[in-house]
């Protein structure tokens, strides 16, 4: 990643029942949008951090509000999250060439498990 920024950002209002469905089970939805457009994503509550290129840290911080926004009248799938990225155009803003998903590791007592 050449000049990674860091993007912090609040959603409001806050309501737990909304960040819940927006991050999805274990943080699934969250994994699916960093590995989707090769950025970061840490949160402390309704407090979020995008760390990535400019345009793919900007993008996910869009993408973000956008479903947080949908996340209250709706409970959010990874079939709707795939659907908002697509349905977005980030793919045509950042160029396809230019995203590189990131390596998914797991450490685990006996060494590292790679997908």
């Amino acid at each position: 990643m050449s000049n990674p920024v860091r993007r912090e950002f609040a959603l409001q209002p806050e309501d737990i029942g909304r960040l819940a469905n927006l991050a999805g089970p274990l943080d699934a939805h969250l994994r699916q949008i960093e590995l989707r457009l090769g950025v970061e994503i840490g949160n402390r509550g309704h407090v979020f951090r995008v760390i990535g290129e400019e345009r793919a840290a900007k993008a996910a911080e869009s993408l973000l509000r956008q479903l947080y926004e949908q996340a209250a009248d709706e409970v959010l799938s990874p079939e709707s999250i795939h659907l908002s990225l697509s349905e977005s155009g980030i793919a045509r803003t950042l160029g396809a060439d230019e995203v590189v998903p990131q390596e998914v590791a797991i450490k685990v007592k006996r060494g590292v498990i790679r997908a």
